[in-house]
């Protein structure tokens, strides 16, 4: 399971896997974890660290996501969102960047097509999820800079719009 951890107005990546003996690997901003977790009742998870540490977690849904509080410190953890719209604006012009890395699985676009609001461009795979990259605007879509079958990374430039003339 992967998502975003927002923490002092950073975001962090964070990706939590079940392991065959029934502890979890979480990965947190570059680091890794293997722990225990058991949750009671009213919520409240008790992870034990492989180095011995011990923490309680209280964790509650919130919108979308959670708000978690671990030693005194209150964590917002949310799905990540699938595109970054940069300077892509109504008029249709800016582009679309990648979110997360992924795979393109297909680009439903070519250079110099007409785009309509809300048409899906580009379609990514992560973390076992489909993500439609969708026009913010009618426009043109003036280059697609990915293909199918390609691995982007965050952040990526995916598809440059232009204002239709």
């Amino acid at each position: 399971m992967k998502q975003v951890l927002i923490y002092n107005g950073q975001e962090y990546a964070v990706e939590i896997d079940p392991l065959p003996d029934g502890r979890f690997r979480a990965a947190i901003g570059g680091h890794v974890y293997v722990l225990n977790g058991q949750r009671d009742a009213s919520g409240t998870w008790s992870l034990a660290f492989d180095d011995g540490r011990r923490v309680l977690a209280h964790v509650a849904a919130s919108g979308e996501g959670w708000i978690a509080q671990l030693n005194g410190q209150i964590y917002r953890v949310s799905p990540p969102s699938p595109v970054k719209r940069r300077g892509a604006t109504r008029s249709g012009s800016g582009s679309l960047d990648a979110q997360m890395p992924g795979q393109v699985t297909a680009v439903l676009v070519q250079d110099g097509d007409r785009i309509s609001r809300g048409q899906t461009l580009v379609i990514l795979e992560a973390m076992k999820m489909e993500l439609r990259v969708t026009a913010p605007a009618d426009g043109i879509a003036a280059q697609v800079l990915v293909s199918a079958g390609q691995v982007v990374e965050r952040g990526q430039r995916l598809v440059e719009l232009r204002a239709d003339e």
